[in-house]
């Protein structure tokens, strides 16, 4: 019974699961920078970050709505600064979407991506 409690709190309390986005984005930071660092490779640093982005995605969908939303910055490219700007980053991060949402559906987006920026 005390098992089923925890579980339902681990996987559905929003305190919990605000906790557990945070670690993942704290995670996430850390490949990135270790990508950046060279620490660690463009093949499996997309893959861990695929992984983590359908983690978090995975548990934001349990949160309960915000209410209004309001357009916020990455903060993965606030914390990395200067280094958002370096063109590794767009690599990682065009194959870890790639990774995550498969090439046809990467190519649509992209498609969009340009003509939104055109039309502006």
């Amino acid at each position: 019974m005390l098992s089923a409690i925890g579980w339902a709190a681990w996987t559905r309390w929003p305190p919990l699961l605000e906790y557990r986005i945070r670690d993942i984005e704290q995670r996430t930071l850390g490949v990135v920078e270790d990508y950046l660092d060279g620490r660690r490779a463009l093949e499996p640093s997309a893959s861990a970050l695929a992984v983590l982005w359908q983690r978090k995605l995975a548990l934001s969908l349990h949160l309960p709505p915000a209410g209004r939303i309001a357009r916020i910055a990455d903060p993965l490219s606030t914390r990395l600064g200067a280094r958002a700007d370096d063109p590794r980053l767009r690599e990682l991060v065009d194959r870890a979407l790639e990774l995550t949402m498969g090439p046809e559906a990467r190519a649509r987006l992209q498609y969009l991506q340009r003509e939104r920026r055109d039309s502006t």
